[in-house]
């Protein structure tokens, strides 16, 4: 007797059709495959081919119209260049020494994509500035996340139609002049800014106004060049002081002058840990013999720990010998209350009188770099000596 396996006995065969018949059934069912992977190809492809639709917007006649009227092109633009994608096209155009480049951009929003019109441009002697500016109403959630207030300019057209905020406050109100605040309240772009050596002006939708892209061009290409207009101001101020600039793009460029043979430096300090104000530092190296160590300041820096108090109206201060520097604050009373100092210190090597913040007023700078130079010099009995 035959003992067959029990699950061969339990199976259920399902009949096959005979022949022909049987044939066309399996032919059917592999057809219905194809068919299904067939579909989901097709749909890959077309969401591919929109993907690509959206991530390259085209550039309208008014676009070329523009370029064609201000001298520029249309070219690629540069951060598809540089990522090695098929290009999309850009507006380039120069204006007042700078490479402006304009194009269509796609950005997520919180419940969408939206695309948007973005002007930009590289900063010239940016120093580090990080600035923000948009319309009025349109902050909260940038000022949330960078933790900042809005900063008032004292220009009150400029402040009722926008809002800045930038972590460095002294150093963005010195950006904002005039004539940079009319032409970013001329254009109609909803934000500026400026953040690692780039300049940018976004607009929601597409704007092929002629008028009102001429208008954020010209605001960028201002917003781009207002680091170089500083440090340019900084050598006709240098030029007039009989003094040199040294040449420098990340840090302030520094002033140095020759006075009757006191080497005095003007510089702009950035702000220490924990702080977000840059001041303005005039200091020299003192000639003539060891002076004693003394600070009067706001705030006495670390140095001057274990050092005798002085009384003081308005300041902290303390010296290695109270008596003589007080002698000294006396004789010179008049002169630190015509340049108004936050600090003026001697740490055994550097004597400087400080600023907060960016000080760019010549009369005050000429009166605190003759005071500086006259304590540093042979003949002046400091409150050191």
């Amino acid at each position: 007797m035959c003992i067959r396996d029990r699950r061969e006995t339990n199976r259920v065969r399902r009949p096959e059709a005979p022949g022909l018949l049987g044939r066309l059934v399996r032919q059917d069912r592999t057809m219905d495959a194809y068919a299904i992977l067939g579909f989901f190809a097709v749909m890959g492809l077309v969401g591919w081919l929109a993907a690509g639709r959206r991530q390259r917007p085209t550039i309208s006649p008014a676009w070329r119209k523009l370029a064609k009227r201000m001298g520029g092109s249309i070219r690629p633009a540069r951060s598809d260049d540089e990522a090695g994608r098929p290009a999309s096209s850009a507006l380039r155009v120069a204006v007042e020494g700078v490479e402006i480049e304009a194009k269509l951009v796609e950005l997520e929003r919180e419940t969408d994509v939206a695309l948007h019109t973005s002007v930009t441009a590289e900063a010239q002697h940016d120093y580090g500035l990080e600035l923000f500016v948009t319309r009025r109403g349109a902050l909260a959630a940038l000022e949330r996340a960078l933790g900042s207030e809005v900063l008032v300019t004292g220009d009150d057209d400029f402040d009722a139609e926008c809002q800045v905020v930038s972590p460095t406050p002294p150093r963005a109100l010195l950006w904002l002049d005039g004539r940079l605040r009319r032409a970013i309240t001329a254009s109609t772009s909803s934000r500026f800014s400026v953040a690692e050596g780039r300049v940018e002006a976004l607009r929601l939708g597409r704007d092929d106004d002629e008028r009102r892209m001429v208008a954020v061009i010209t605001a960028v290409a201002r917003l781009a060049r207002r680091g170089k207009e500083i440090r340019q101001a900084w050598g006709r101020l240098a030029h007039r002081l009989d003094g040199t600039v040294a040449a420098q793009t990340k840090s302030w460029p520094d002033i140095e002058i020759d006075v009757d043979g006191v080497i005095v430096a003007v510089t702009v300090q950035e702000p220490a840990a924990g702080e977000t104000v840059p001041c303005t530092r005039v200091a020299t190296k003192p000639l003539g013999r060891q002076r004693e160590r003394f600070a009067v300041a706001r705030s006495l820096p670390l140095w001057s720990a274990g050092l005798e108090p002085m009384s003081v109206s308005d300041r902290s201060a303390v010296s290695a010998n109270p008596s003589k520097t007080s002698a000294c604050l006396e004789r010179i009373a008049t002169r630190l209350a015509a340049t108004k100092p936050d600090s003026l210190t001697y740490d055994g090597e550097m004597l400087s009188l400080t600023f907060d913040g960016i000080v760019q007023d010549e009369a005050r700078l000429r009166a605190a770099i003759a005071l500086v130079a006259s304590l540093g010099s042979r003949d002046e009995q400091g409150p050191y000596r």
